[in-house]
């Protein structure tokens, strides 16, 4: 076995002085020692930068705090990149924690006895675990034509959107700067928009089933919210997803079919943020008729087939133009 990796943990922080020093003392406490620790600033105006400027005070040598330049989520994480030294790279987020002391350890073994260059671990939300059914065999690495499985799980299954599920070697970033800066207005789905680059750009990845981060749903946060930016969003997210899957190789069957039946999804989710959001119904509505006039949804129309068959009643009725009955019947749904 060689020299033990050397990771680069970071994490934007943006008004988490609740859970920061639970989540930097995760980090502190691994059974492992060869990392350092990006502390990155996002506008803060709760006490989190004090809380960063007490750990690195502490630990001098082993954590960094800086300020990100452009606020956002989507440009804190590329600032965490940015300002990572190490050979590999990990992004968490702020008010989530390591759930595992030897979380390094074991990507520092894996790493060294397989030489893949992105690796694919395992999460839990409130101690359930949130990647299920996953078609990869554990240890075994994903490279060649079975990359396509990585791909398929973009294009159809929506998973391995998020950062904090992979250690990936530097190698692995994208190198464009101005595609973040020009998409800084991202409302959700930053995670997603790094990591697609990411595993476009994997040769040889492989997947440990072992729980190695606590994911915490935080109410109210940037995910679980509606913002006025939802719909650019989302078509933000289709022509990235659209971009990259062009350089897959080899490329999943259908796969022209399924990234138009992920277009549907990503308005879907506009539609569901939207449903649950305290506005008036003719605001609501406004947002709904948008959708269905748009490029994107009506060149995906064809593929609703494809959806869970609520989904592909919403989609109808905007392909009908019957935007009162959707709001309607959205609204007898609640908030739940």
């Amino acid at each position: 076995m060689g020299t033990d990796k050397f990771f680069s943990v970071s994490m934007p922080v943006h008004n988490a002085e609740k859970y920061l020093d639970e989540t930097i003392e995760s980090v502190l406490n691994q059974d492992y020692d060869n990392f350092e620790l990006v502390l990155v600033n996002d506008a803060s105006t709760d006490g989190s930068p004090a809380i960063c400027e007490k750990w690195q005070g502490r630990y001098p040598g082993k954590i960094r705090t800086v300020d990100n330049d452009v606020k956002g989520s989507l440009c804190a994480r590329r600032t965490c990149i940015r300002e990572s030294r190490g050979e590999y790279l990990y992004i968490m987020d702020a008010d989530d924690t390591l759930s595992s002391f030897g979380a390094m350890k074991k990507w520092n073994e894996v790493i060294q006895e397989t030489g893949c260059d992105l690796l694919i671990f395992n999460e839990t939300e409130k101690g359930k675990t949130t990647f299920r059914g996953t078609p990869f065999e554990e240890g075994k690495p994903i490279e060649g034509k079975n990359r396509a499985i990585l791909y398929e799980q973009f294009a159809v299954i929506g998973e391995l959107n998020v950062l904090w599920d992979k250690v990936f070697h530097r190698e692995l970033v994208d190198s464009s700067e101005e595609i973040y800066r020009e998409n800084a207005f991202l409302s959700h789905g930053t995670d997603f928009f790094q990591s697609i680059a990411i595993i476009s750009a994997a040769k040889k990845a492989v997947y440990l089933n072992e729980k190695l981060y606590e994911y915490r749903v935080t109410p109210g946060s940037i995910t679980h919210r509606y913002n006025p930016n939802m719909l650019r969003s989302a078509e933000a997210l289709i022509r990235r997803r659209n971009q990259l899957a062009q350089t897959w190789d080899p490329q999943p069957e259908d796969l022209e079919e399924k990234l138009k039946a992920s277009a549907l999804n990503e308005f879907c989710t506009v539609i569901n943020k939207a449903r649950k959001a305290d506005l008036p119904a003719e605001e609501k509505e406004k947002i709904y008729q948008d959708i269905s006039r748009n490029p994107l949804f009506l060149e995906a129309l064809g593929q609703k087939g494809r959806l869970p068959l609520k989904k592909q009643e919403i989609v109808s009725l905007l392909a009908r133009g019957q935007i009162k009955l959707l709001n309607t019947l959205l609204s007898v749904s609640g908030k739940e």
